[in-house]
């Protein structure tokens, strides 16, 4: 009786023993998915901010953005974070690694001039860059692409103009254009946010350009979005905008600079007055190396303040904008002197 007793008792024991290890287990597991849930509940429950006048277009980018500063200021490894917070925008980002889009665009500031802050935070900047396979960043200075377009969208800096991720976000220039619903957002079905974009702007900025980049001649064979492919790109309307100046002390070929601003009628006008009408596309010229810098829609006002006839003409004053970083010309003080004109529309 007494061994049977001690055996009912040992395996008794064993069994609270088992169900002791499959509760620690499962309690472990749990703790792990928590943790990860944890950062993607933190970055929702503060997205929008309605204080900072954010919207549910702003969601989620602005929550993750404000979670993985931090992170950062915690100490904790970024990219874990990054591809919880924003797993797709980290597919995107390395399926854009390596492509020939990437040398289309040149150099930008990560410092908005008008708010006078820190545009994206230059961390995640690290990251995106390391990603993307593109040159480190320079102090303030990184691979304008990147940042106009997935940097734009983890920026919390509030400019005159409202959020730099407003113009992926909202549909203004798909809805201008005629263009299917998410062809230029952050999650499009085809292609990838940088390459989509890559593509619209490139076929503006470089439309009488000979390039020997293979991606403008060929973009289907980059997936991009077939909408952009077949685009009437003809029939636009645009109007440019140069400013030319040569570099002191040189006659290299490099020296002559052209920074080009086209400016593009919406095909499909909106009803409201005082929405954006234009896409604004902003590249320069360096010799035989053609940049873009960035692209957003403005309204009619930006549009006449571009093309005021008085500030055209030979000896004006010519500076980088639009974040656009030129070394030698930007930040110049006095202002590198040159001249501005205005071409007729281009068909």
């Amino acid at each position: 009786m007494l061994l049977t007793h001690c055996a009912i008792q040992n395996g008794v024991l064993m069994k609270n023993r088992f169900i002791f290890v499959l509760a620690s287990l499962a309690f472990i597991s749990l703790g792990a998915m928590t943790a990860t849930q944890a950062v993607k509940a933190e970055s929702l429950a503060t997205c929008p901010d309605t204080v900072l006048n954010e919207t549910s277009e702003d969601c989620p980018w602005a929550g993750a953005a404000r979670t993985l500063y931090q992170v950062q200021q915690e100490a904790r490894p970024l990219l874990p974070a990054f591809k919880d917070l924003a797993p797709q925008i980290e597919s995107q980002i390395s399926r854009d690694s390596g492509k020939p889009f990437l040398k289309l665009w040149g150099k930008s500031i990560n410092f908005d001039e008008l708010a006078q802050g820190t545009i994206v935070q230059p961390e995640l900047l690290d990251l995106m860059a390391d990603l993307i396979g593109v040159a480190p960043r320079k102090e303030r200075i990184v691979h304008a692409g990147m940042e106009h377009t997935y940097g734009y969208l983890f920026s919390v800096l509030k400019t005159p103009y409202g959020y730099k991720r407003a113009r992926w976000v909202r549909p203004e220039i798909e809805v201008g254009f005629g263009l299917p619903s998410g062809t230029l957002s952050p999650l499009p079905s085809e292609g990838t946010l940088l390459s989509n974009v890559s593509y619209f702007a490139g076929k503006i900025a470089f439309r009488s350009d000979r390039l020997s980049n293979p991606f403008l001649k060929s973009g289907e064979k980059f997936q991009v979005a077939s909408a952009l492919v077949n685009f009437p790109y003809a029939y636009l309307k645009i109007i440019r905008m140069e400013e030319t100046l040569r570099l002191k002390g040189t006659k290299k070929p490099g020296s002559k600079v052209v920074l080009r601003t086209d400016l593009v009628p919406f095909p499909v006008q909106p009803e409201v007055k005082t929405a954006n009408t234009h896409l604004l596309v902003y590249s320069i010229q360096r010799g035989i190396r053609f940049e873009l810098i960035s692209a957003f829609p403005v309204q009619d006002s930006f549009v006449t303040g571009v093309v005021n006839p008085d500030k055209l003409g030979t000896d004006q004053p010519i500076i980088t904008r639009y974040n656009a970083y030129i070394e030698r010309v930007t930040g110049v003080s006095p202002p590198l002197k040159g001249t501005r004109k205005i071409s007729d529309p281009v068909r």
